[in-house]
Parts: C-alpha cells; sequence; structure tokens
C-alpha cells in the first residue's frame, strides 16, 4: 500500500507541473521598462468607452464582427455586429484565426459613413482612369459584380481563406479636419497624437441633434486616448470569446491585424498596449496579435506630449520605433512593411523627403529621414510596391499607389507570391516564420518602360530584391 501511494505521489509531482506549465503564459524575456510601460494599468474592458450620452451619432464606431457577407442584388454586402458572446456563439469560427483591420486618414466624408477596409478600384468612375488594372476572372469572382459604385469590402478574401473579420472603425476620429490644403497637411499630427495622448482632447466629427455635421466635438469624445479606446473594444471582444470558446486562446494562435495609412499608428500603438495589458492580466496573450502588416503606415507621431497610460512624456525615439521594437524584439511579433513610391505617408512630416532613397551598394536608405527608414528595416521585411491603380480622390502617382496597396495585399493572401533570385517576396500568404526570416530584406517592385502592372493579382509583379 505504502509504495502505490509513494507511485502516486511521484506521479502528481511530475505530471501536475507539467500540466500547469502548459496553460500557463509563455515565458518572455526580462527587458528595460520603457516610456510606453505603465506603474499600474487601467482596467479597459470596465472603465474606458465611448461618450455616446454627449455624442450619439459615433454609436456605429467601434470594434465590429463580420460573421458573413451576403451577396444582395448582384453585390456583396458584409453583415456586420457587436462581437457580444451571443453573437460570437451564433457565428464565429473557432476552427479559424481572427483578422483585425484598421482604415487610415479619412478625407472630409469619413465622418459621415463608416468605410472599413473597402476597395476603390472596381468602381465605373475607375474604370475609366487610364491605370486601372486588370481584374482576372478569379478576382472578379470573389465579389461577383462589385457595386458600381461603391466598390467592395475586401474583408471578404480573409473571410474566405481561414479568418473571423473584425474591423475596428475609427473613421469619425481620423477625420479630415477642415477644407484646405494646410488642413490636411495639420490633420495627421492631430489624429497621430490623440492614438497616444489625451493632453489636448480626444476628438472626433460628428453629427448633432439638428442632423449638421461638426468636423471636430467641443468636449472628450472618449475618456481615454484612441489606441485605449481600442485595447478596451478589444478586451471586451476576447471576454466575451472565451466566455463562449474557453478553449480558443490555446487552440489558436493566429491573430493578425492588418493596417492602412494612419491606422498603422493605431495598429502599432493598440497592438503594444494589448501586450502590456495582457502581461498586467486583463486577456490572455495568445489573443493579442502574432503578426501586423503596415500597409504605407504613417510613422511619425509628434516629437511632445504624455502618454496616456503610462503618465510619461512622449519616447525621444518617438513612440511609434519603441513599440514596434517592443512588438518584433520582446513580443517576437511578425511585422510586415509596404511603402509606396516616394515613401511620402510613412515619412510624412521628415524634412526634406526627396532626397530618401536606397542605396543598393551601402544595402541601406540614405537621405534625410534615412535613420527611421533603416529602423523599420532592421526589424522587419520593407517591399515597395507600385500598384498605380486610380484612388479615391487624388489623381497622382503617389496618391494612385496609396490606396490601391490594400487591394496588392489583400489579394496576395490568394495568389502565389513572386519570387527572386531564390527568394519568396513577403505577401500575405507567407507565414509568421518566413516573414521574421526576412527581417532586414529590402524588395523593389519592377516597373518595366513606365508601365503598370496589369493584373491586381501579385503573382506576375517582378521585383528585386535589394538587401
Amino acid at each position: 500500500m505504502m509504495k502505490k501511494y509513494v507511485i502516486c505521489v511521484l506521479i502528481a509531482t511530475l505530471v501536475l507541473p507539467f500540466c500547469l506549465s502548459a496553460c500557463r503564459e509563455p515565458e518572455l524575456p526580462v527587458r528595460e521598462p520603457t516610456a510606453l510601460d505603465a506603474e499600474e494599468y487601467r482596467n479597459y474592458a470596465e472603465e474606458v468607452f465611448l461618450n455616446l450620452d454627449d455624442f450619439p451619432s459615433l454609436a456605429r464606431q467601434g470594434l465590429r464582427f463580420t460573421p458573413e457577407y451576403v451577396l444582395e442584388d448582384g453585390d456583396y454586402e458584409e453583415k456586420e455586429c457587436l462581437p457580444t458572446a451571443e453573437n460570437l456563439a451564433a457565428s464565429f469560427d473557432p476552427n479559424k484565426g481572427v483578422v483585425v483591420l484598421f482604415n487610415g486618414l479619412q478625407v472630409d466624408d469619413g465622418r459621415r459613413r463608416n468605410v472599413g477596409m473597402g476597395s476603390t478600384c472596381l468602381t465605373a468612375e475607375r474604370r475609366e482612369h487610364k491605370n486601372d488594372p486588370t481584374y482576372t476572372a478569379d478576382d472578379i469572382a470573389y465579389f461577383q459584380g462589385a457595386d458600381e459604385e461603391t466598390g467592395y469590402d475586401l474583408g471578404k478574401l480573409f473571410y474566405d481563406n481561414g479568418y473571423n473579420v473584425f474591423t475596428f472603425h475609427w473613421e469619425m476620429f481620423a477625420d479630415y479636419y477642415g477644407g484646405t490644403f494646410l488642413d490636411l497637411v495639420v490633420t495627421p499630427n492631430v489624429v497621430s497624437k490623440q492614438i497616444w495622448s489625451t493632453e489636448n482632447g480626444v476628438y472626433a466629427a460628428y453629427t448633432d441633434e439638428n442632423g449638421n455635421s461638426h468636423s471636430t466635438s467641443p468636449v472628450d469624445a472618449i475618456n481615454g486616448s484612441v489606441a485605449e479606446w481600442f485595447v478596451a473594444e478589444y478586451c471586451r471582444m476576447t471576454k466575451a470569446l472565451t466566455s463562449v470558446f474557453p478553449s480558443y486562446q490555446t487552440a489558436n494562435k493566429d491573430v493578425r491585424f492588418v493596417a492602412h495609412s494612419m491606422g498603422g499608428m493605431l495598429c502599432v500603438a493598440g497592438s503594444t498596449l494589448l501586450k502590456l495589458v495582457a502581461d498586467d492580466g486583463q486577456l490572455p496573450l495568445a489573443l493579442t496579435s502574432n503578426r501586423i502588416a503596415l500597409l504605407d503606415s504613417y510613422t511619425m507621431d509628434g516629437k511632445d506630449g504624455t502618454i496616456a497610460w503610462s503618465g510619461y512624456p512622449f519616447c525621444t525615439e518617438g513612440n511609434y520605433y519603441t513599440a514596434l521594437h517592443l512588438l518584433v524584439e520582446h513580443y517576437d511579433t511578425a511585422v510586415e512593411f509596404y511603402i509606396n513610391e516616394g515613401y511620402t505617408v510613412p515619412f510624412f512630416n521628415v524634412e526634406g523627403l526627396g532626397s530618401l532613397r536606397f542605396d543598393t551598394e551601402q544595402k541601406a536608405f540614405v537621405g534625410t529621414g534615412s535613420a527611421y527608414a533603416n529602423e523599420i528595416l532592421s526589424l522587419c521585411p520593407v517591399v515597395l510596391i507600385r500598384p498605380y491603380f486610380q484612388n479615391v480622390n487624388v489623381p497622382t502617382v503617389w496618391m494612385d499607389g496609396h490606396n490601391p496597396m490594400r487591394e496588392w495585399y489583400f489579394f496576395s493572401l490568394v495568389y502565389d507570391a513572386p519570387t527572386v533570385d531564390g527568394f519568396t517576396v513577403p505577401t500575405a500568404r507567407m507565414s509568421d516564420a518566413e516573414i521574421k526570416a526576412q527581417r532586414g530584406c529590402y524588395y523593389e517592385m519592377v516597373i518595366a518602360d513606365s508601365s503598370v502592372p496589369e493584373t491586381v493579382g501579385c503573382a506576375d509583379d517582378v521585383f528585386n530584391k535589394l538587401s
């Protein structure tokens, strides 16, 4: 009898720690704290909300779940809903991954509609543009008769290929304040600062009780920064998700964030804060992003300000870059970075934009702003693409490429990636491990004889690998 007891105790001693370790979050390396680290974090799921009492027109903003894309009258329409436990129980597929989409800066009309991550390249007006791409039968098959006026929602590509699709609607906080070109230049600084800080207030475009539209709200529209609001929304979603599918946090590790333009700033800030509050126990680390795609991401967050959640001044080297280092070096996040010719949006307010270029001999960026570009290159692969499709508004070379980068990336999920010199060009289809293995690699799309890509799909694109 004594022998049996000893054996049972021995088995328990050996097996119990193993079982506990299997359920425990992974051990992370020790690191030095940064200005992004808070001594104590708010309980985001319980404390941070939109100010809907003063601004009821903001009710459509926030995190939304797309349970299905429905074909109606020949057009695919996304059917969004709040990510409540009831809605997730009904439509969330626990055998699929998660993708969260972030839109960029809105030019005037964002205050009155939700635009998500939609395409404009299939609209009737854009088809008349000389640089319109050719959509193959396979491309069109995804969207049937795409709406002639508004295009289609790119999230369906992820929906059809193994992902539950969420969109973070913050269009009314990323609006174009004013009506002049000077306003357009100033707006990115206003929007990017309130992603990190609340010291100048957090403003949103809104519609008052009389139906009149306003470009800014007179009082704070959130009781936190925009990044804190995203984290609060995401924490509420994960609480609902794990209440319905408790094993999802360990059974599925594929959580991807895809962000365009100014959405890249929010994605980097929100992803980092999510990791920090996961360390604080507010959500499982496994349900934070293991991969982020930055599509012509804005990177310059200003030099002065106070970080809302930590109370410290903005990082000397920039909040965006500090956060990106944390994501890659500490949390081992797979990051992919895509830029358009001219590097205009990522380094919007870096003096001397025209001098920034990639030097093939030094295998590095040179010129004004090169320190920022090389820092990003050290953390992830960088791919320059030239999708000169018609843009929403301004028919210029760099703007024609800025918005259609979304088409190129989303469609790359379903096409074989281009190769060059035995290397595969990073695309949405590439695995996390392959993305990480290509940190420091730089690719440029080749445009022969001033031609433009003839298809949206990336399989026939030609690239040079320059580092």
